[in-house]
């Protein structure tokens, strides 16, 4: 029975020029696979491009072949930073283990609920 490859992965890209637009973005991530959506983060204040974007790669293959490709590649003089996005527990788990404190979440009760499951 052949492995079926996961759906529905979201990219997050950093650092990206404040003239780039959704369609331009997602031109770019089209050319690796199929993109399912592409959404630019603005400033609440100004309205203006934050330099973040999120683009959902419709295969997690073609996701990772994405973020292989494109992460530190350069757009208009600036280079660009891609990661996966992780569920925010998760984060926060890998985020304690690197001893970062992560703002928000108690990571304490988390370590201690784990280490009572075991």
């Amino acid at each position: 029975m052949k492995a079926e490859a996961q759906k529905n992965m979201r990219i997050i890209v950093e650092n990206l020029p404040a003239d780039i637009t959704t369609e331009k973005l997602k031109s770019i991530f089209d050319q690796i696979g199929a993109v399912e959506s592409v959404k630019l983060k603005t400033d609440l204040l100004t309205r203006r491009p934050s330099g973040t974007g999120y683009v959902e790669m419709l295969l997690d293959v073609d996701a990772f072949r994405a973020v292989n490709c494109l992460n530190g590649a350069t757009m208009h003089d600036r280079k660009i930073f891609l990661t996966e996005e992780q569920p925010l527990l998760a984060r926060a788990k890998q985020l304690l283990e690197q001893g970062i404190k992560f703002q928000g979440i108690n990571l304490g009760f988390h370590k201690e609920k784990e280490e009572r499951n075991h």
